[in-house]
């Protein structure tokens, strides 16, 4: 009876408890017939532009990065960010990651504002939702898609980001960062 509690126990405090199901979460066939427009007003621009204003800055934590290749792959790291404006349209994020033996450093489009789909809240706490989606054609004539799927949620010094990122309406990564203000 002690192992089956202790395999519970070990089950459930394993990183690979809690990961990700990549054919879980597939995008319908019928999405591709038309892929939907973000349309914010230039009001509504304005308004998210403010909220996102507030997040600028440097901030630390944790990144965990889901990787559907074959396999899942799970890799956590400290991280240290810095969110710039980069004009009245698009806010870039540059990330140090120190994951197990290996460093990795990366420049980001974070939230360009036309591809915000939802938001609410203040400047004090606000939650955002972004989706973009890039259609490319390849050389053999056929079409493919990369989609990201940003959810941002901030609340006084702590910010909270869940990416998915779909290729062809398959989940291929999530990103789960935790940060609070350098």
């Amino acid at each position: 009876m002690k192992s089956l509690y202790l395999g519970l126990i070990v089950s459930c405090l394993s990183p690979l408890s809690y990961a990700i199901d990549c054919s879980e979460r597939d995008i319908p066939d019928e999405y591709y017939e038309n892929i939907p427009d973000n349309d914010l007003t230039s009001k509504q621009a304005k308004e998210v532009s403010k909220l996102v204003d507030n997040i600028t800055g440097k901030w630390k934590g944790t990144v965990t990065i889901s990787e559907c290749r074959g396999s899942v792959r799970i890799s956590t790291a400290s991280v240290r960010a810095e969110i710039l404006k980069r004009n009245t349209k698009t806010y870039i994020k540059r990330s140090k990651m120190q994951f197990k033996g290996k460093n990795s450093s990366r420049t980001d489009d974070f939230l360009p504002i036309e591809s915000v789909l939802d938001f609410q809240g203040n400047q004090n706490q606000f939650s955002i939702q972004t989706k973009m989606n890039i259609r490319n054609r390849s050389n053999r004539g056929g079409t493919y898609i990369h989609e990201s799927i940003k959810k941002i949620s901030h609340s006084k010094n702590s910010l909270k980001m869940n990416i998915e990122y779909y290729f062809n309406g398959q989940l291929s990564a999530e990103e789960k960062w935790n940060l609070t203000r350098d």
